[in-house]
C-alpha cells in the first residue's frame, strides 16, 4: 500500500486502537479518528483523562487500524502534537457534536486534539504475514 491507500483505509475505519505508555506500562485503548491527511491524523480526548496525562508524559505513540473486508492491519507509529488552534476545535465539535455540552459548560480548553505528523505505517495482511516488514511514510 502507498501512503494514499493507507489514508484512505484509515478515514474509512476511523476506530483505531490507541497505545500510549505510563511509567513501564503499556496502555491500548480505543479511539475514533476525526481525520488524515497529508497534514497527520487527528484525534481528540480530554485534558481530564489518563490518556492526555500519558501523551504528555512521552508523546510517542502507536495506532493500530483494521479493515474487516480487506482484513488488512495498519500500524503507525510517530509523535502526537497538541493542537489547540480554533480551526481544530471547531472540527473536533463538527465531529463529535456530543462534546457541545462539555464545551459549552467548561470551555474549549479541556478538549485535547493530537496530531500525529510524520508517521511510519505498517501494513500487514495474511498474505504479507512472513515478508520481511516495510513501512511506509506518511
Amino acid at each position: 500500500m502507498d501512503r494514499g491507500q493507507i489514508l484512505a483505509l484509515v478515514n474509512e475505519n476511523p476506530m483505531c486502537a490507541l497505545a500510549t505508555t505510563e511509567g513501564d506500562q503499556a496502555r491500548v485503548r480505543t479511539v475514533m479518528t476525526l481525520r488524515a491527511n497529508e497534514e497527520g491524523i487527528l484525534f481528540n480526548t480530554g485534558k481530564a483523562k489518563d490518556l492526555y496525562k500519558q501523551i504528555a508524559a512521552n508523546p510517542k505513540v502507536e495506532l493500530c487500524f483494521f479493515d474487516p473486508r480487506s482484513r488488512t492491519q495498519v500500524r503507525i507509529t510517530g509523535r502526537v502534537e497538541l493542537q489547540e488552534d480554533p480551526k481544530t476545535m471547531e472540527l473536533v465539535l463538527e465531529k463529535l457534536p456530543f462534546l457541545k455540552p462539555v464545551v459549552e459548560a467548561h470551555g474549549a480548553g479541556v478538549l485535547a486534539p493530537y496530531l500525529l505528523r510524520h508517521g511510519r505505517a505498517m501494513v500487514w495482511t495474511m498474505e504479507s504475514n512472513m515478508a520481511p516488514k516495510t513501512y511506509v511514510e506518511l
